[in-house]
């Protein structure tokens, strides 16, 4: 059986925001009003949960990651197939000029 990792608790100054990720569902903790918290924090979170509320984005995202996964896949068979490029050095040229001067 796994085991259930004790719970936390962690503590936010007023001007500190939050999500946190529930089996029951996702929660938004956002800073006090007027806590001097940048305005960003707030619009930043608002997309998030705007974002995390668009089913369609979400699919969008997954279609992507399982893309990028593919091609991930397709690069490193390619890299084990394919042999890797070896040299040769030939005798003469510069080497030859300098050992008869």
């Amino acid at each position: 059986m796994k085991k259930i990792p004790p719970q936390k608790q962690i503590s936010l100054a007023p001007s500190e925001g939050t999500i946190v990720f529930k089996h029951t569902g996702i929660e938004f903790i956002y800073p006090e009003p007027m806590s001097g918290a940048p305005i960003e924090m707030r619009d930043t979170m608002d997309f998030l949960k705007y974002a995390l509320a668009r089913k369609d984005w979400v699919s969008k995202w997954w279609e992507e990651l399982e893309t990028l996964a593919a091609l991930e896949d397709l690069t490193e068979k390619q890299a084990e197939t394919s042999k890797l490029p070896t040299l040769t050095v030939l005798e003469g040229g510069l080497a030859k000029k300098t050992n008869e001067s």
